[in-house]
Order: structure tokens, then sequence, then C-alpha cells
């Protein structure tokens, strides 16, 4: 596999499946896009954590009409996404915020207004890890 770009190469490459980490190099997966190999060359530096948490607060407006914020805290570099599901668990609206810093993160969500009012599942993926919310439609 060649060495490339990590600038050019991540802009594309928002959905990791796994991460490996040898002596040498770290190589990215990503079922899409395949594999990409970054060599010691690269000015990068990754830290790794055996568990990533997420803490989330309070979704704003709830109950919703056509759009709300969520603020979240991830406790590590990682690619986050957010899915809105429905009771039945079919995913009504997703959202890919690629690779985020370590912090306090904000982000609108706007499903529209051609989902039904009821209770929806909000999943918030960052890295391995997930957390969960809760949100009404009116």
């Amino acid at each position: 596999t060649p060495d490339f770009d990590i600038n050019d190469s991540l802009k594309n490459f928002d959905n990791v499946d796994d991460i490996i980490f040898d002596n040498d190099c770290v190589w990215m997966c990503n079922r899409n896009l395949g594999i990409l190999k970054f060599s010691k060359t690269t000015n990068v530096n990754f830290s790794i954590k055996k568990t990533e948490n997420i803490t989330t607060y309070k979704n704003f407006p709830n109950p919703f009409s056509s759009s709300f914020s969520i603020v979240f805290t991830n406790s590590t570099v990682s690619a986050v996404s957010i899915v809105l599901y429905d009771i039945l668990g079919d995913k009504i609206y997703s959202k890919e915020l690629g690779f985020l810093d370590s912090g306090q993160h904000e982000t609108m969500l706007e499903p529209g207004t051609d989902i039904s009012p009821g209770c929806y599942i909000v999943a918030i993926r960052c890295g391995a890890s997930v957390q969960y919310l809760n949100v009404l439609k009116e």
C-alpha cells in the first residue's frame, strides 16, 4: 500500500472502521475507501486510549419541530457521526462530522418537517463509543 499525505487523505476518509498501530506506521481501514497507511515520517501525533468517553448535554429545543442542536464532549480525537432512529430502529437521518479534536462540540441536526411527531433516538458515535439520547418531535 503506498504512503499518503494525511491531510489530503483524511478529507474523504471520515468513517474509520478500524485503526491499527504498529512500530512503523498507522493503518486506517474503511470498508468504502480501503486501507490507508501513514508512515512515521508523517507529522501527526496519535494518542491511543482503550476507551473513549462521550458526555452529552441536553439537546434543544426538545421537543423540536424541524431541527435541534446537540452539545457533546469527546475525550479523544475520533471520527464522529450522529444518527437519528425512529422507535422501531429505522434510520431517519444521519450526519457525519468527520474527525473532531477532543473537547466540547455543538452541531445542528435538521431532519426536517417530513418525519412524524413522536419519540426518536439519537446515537452519537465517537470512535468505538456510542451515547444515546431520546428526543421528541412535535
